[in-house]
């Protein structure tokens, strides 16, 4: 009874425990559901899902690619909350949409992957023909709200002609994991080797590849509906600066940032040296009139110069830009940046583990998923201005049952820093 009237002394408002919670690593807020049935409304509500960080996913490989190799969710600080093994030697996490993964192995074997629950939800195997290239992506219908996954192909010249490229889907949940064929492109789709995918990017219901007409100086959008499960319009892309700049598709890429289609410009200035290198992104503000506008312009890091741009989203505060540079190499460690660009600085949010690899794609979080609730109670305690949120688990053990203070799980907050924590 002591310990019950213990737990229930201090009673937070609503909006500073969805403050304190909010910041909280995902493995506590897991355990801190069984605090009370006012905590797990709370954490449960979508709107405070929503708040939480997204998982970083990559690949990672140790010494022994086809017996060491996985990939690995990681919480925005750092601690890798799931690992996925099994699914083959240099997974590349290729795309993502909500809670799933998109991951091409060796042999070019296509994996669909739920990162919440570990499991593999499709299992497709290497394109038949005489393949030169293909990428998938992931997306969701805007109406229906069905989750496909959308394969384009390229085969191997031969006697110097170019065959079509093809165009397949397939829906995730359905019966069977058959690719359907679909519109061809109505132009070349530009897809470099498979364990770079840089070809697409889903945003609204609408998956977009860029264009490899490299005779245009201006580079052009493809756009596939997923809905229609046909191509709409293409969309122009900017044109502003020197032509020539633009008429070098390798140093252009398009991506998905906070649900808009962005496009990322790298190029040199003219004395072609890295310490000139700037990365510029453009937003699409208006798809039927082709409109873009210029968001970032952030200098490179010369220890990168030759690695490639990858922005992940624009941090809460809607200033600050979360980024990493694209390496196809084990050599370097992926490290996560921060561009604000009120100083225009750069600063190192994060190093990504060793022997991670290619590249990272964001997760939403289903916390039910990621940690079983253990029997356990929750005690919160007001000791002069700190609030200390503690998990006492119940172990077993031969049936019989013991106490323990779980003290990883020990979180301090000011109740005077709450608004600026």
């Amino acid at each position: 009874m002591a310990e019950r009237d213990a737990a229930a002394a201090v009673s937070l408002p609503r909006d500073a425990l969805f403050e304190i919670l909010s910041r909280t690593p995902v493995k506590s807020v897991c355990r801190f559901r069984c605090a009370s049935m006012e905590w797990q409304a709370l954490i449960s509500d979508p709107a405070f899902v929503s708040q939480l960080e997204p998982l970083l996913v990559t690949s990672y490989c140790g010494e022994n690619p086809y017996t060491d190799s996985r990939i690995l969710a990681i919480d925005m600080k750092g601690n890798v909350v799931r690992e996925i093994k099994g699914l083959g030697a240099y997974p590349l996490c290729a795309s993502s949409l909500d809670n799933l993964i998109c991951v091409i192995c060796s042999g070019e074997v296509t994996r669909v992957v739920d990162v919440a629950t570990g499991k593999v939800l499709v299992t497709s195997p290497k394109p038949a023909g005489n393949l030169s290239h293909f990428v998938v992506r992931l997306g969701r219908a805007a109406v229906s709200g069905s989750c496909k996954a959308v394969r384009i192909v390229d085969f191997r010249r031969a006697y110097g002609a170019q065959p079509p490229q093809i165009c397949e889907v397939l829906t995730l949940g359905g019966h069977g994991a058959n690719w359907r064929r679909a519109q061809p492109p109505p132009a070349t789709v530009r897809l470099l080797d498979f364990r770079k995918d840089w070809a697409g990017a889903t945003v609204d219901g609408v998956v977009h590849f860029l264009s490899n007409c490299t005779s245009l100086a201006r580079v052009s959008v493809l756009c596939f509906d997923l809905e229609r499960e046909e191509w709409r319009t293409t969309i122009e892309g900017p044109l502003q600066g020197e032509i020539e700049s633009w008429s070098n598709h390798h140093q252009i890429r398009i991506a998905e940032l906070n649900k808009s289609l962005c496009m990322i410009k790298r190029g040199l200035h003219k004395n072609d040296h890295p310490s000139a290198d700037m990365c510029n992104i453009w937003i699409l503000t208006d798809r039927g009139n082709s409109t873009w506008v210029k968001a970032y312009s952030i200098p490179t890091n010369q220890a990168y110069a030759w690695g490639d741009f990858e922005p992940l989203r624009v941090m809460p505060d809607g200033v600050k830009l979360l980024f990493y540079y694209f390496v196809s190499t084990l050599s370097k460690p992926l490290v996560l940046r921060v561009y604000d660009s009120r100083s225009g600085t750069c600063a190192t949010a994060m190093n990504m583990p060793n022997h991670t690899f290619e590249r990272i794609v964001l997760c939403s979080l289903h916390l039910e998923h990621f940690v079983a609730l253990p029997h356990s109670t929750i005690y919160v305690f007001l000791v002069r201005d700190l609030f200390l949120i503690m998990d006492k688990a119940y172990c077993s053990k031969d049936h019989s049952f013991s106490h323990h203070w779980t003290f990883c799980d020990v979180w301090a907050f000011s109740t005077s820093s709450l608004a600026t924590y």
